[in-house]
């Protein structure tokens, strides 16, 4: 809390605070009863001198030159790509732990699981398959959804892991430049 200058009749200088606006005290000067004026007039007066120092600081009078402007914009932009980073990194985790998929299977234990079920079938509804076969043709085998969904999402692994290691590493360089640049106007 700042302290003021209060000067005495006698000339001498009696440091008050905002808390002490209003009352009275005596002087230690002289002896004498002074009336502290309202917080108005009080911060009318001159800052006891240490505290002046300390009370630039404070205002915002930070240092203006080309270094602090390019830490200003270094860190601004560290920001945006700690947003970005967080927020798309983040969606495509949403959308990979929300999908309809479990993930982990391949298309070989897929087929071989469709291999031994077909193995299991009755000789009269292998039959039938064959005779569907030989009428129709051999249909296109698409993969099923699963291992197209699964591809996807494979795909998009990487740039969620990268997305979200940008946001880490911005965030960590904003936190720096911050600090560097708050230590740099103290000094």
């Amino acid at each position: 809390m700042p302290k003021y200058q209060l000067t005495c009749d006698c000339g001498a200088v009696i440091p008050v605070g905002v808390a002490q606006a209003g009352a009275s005290m005596t002087c230690p000067g002289c002896g004498k009863s002074i009336d502290v004026p309202g917080t108005k007039q009080l911060r009318m007066l001159p800052l006891v001198p240490d505290q002046a120092t300390t009370a630039t600081k404070v205002s915002g009078l930070e240092p203006t030159g080309l270094g602090a402007i390019l830490a200003r914009a270094l860190a601004a932009l560290l920001l945006i790509a700690t947003c970005w980073g967080f927020s798309y990194g983040g969606y495509l985790a949403y959308l990979r732990y929300n999908a309809p998929i479990e993930f982990g299977h391949t298309e070989d234990e897929f087929y071989s699981d469709l291999r031994q079920r077909a193995l299991e079938d009755p000789p009269a509804r292998a039959w039938d398959h064959w005779q569907y076969i030989v009428e129709t043709g051999v249909p296109d085998h698409n993969p099923p959804p699963y291992f197209v969904i699964s591809k996807v999402f494979e795909n998009q692994k990487p740039w969620m892991v990268g997305a979200l290691t940008c946001g880490v590493v911005s965030l960590l360089g904003f936190i720096g430049v911050t600090m560097l640049s708050k230590r740099s106007a103290r000094a």
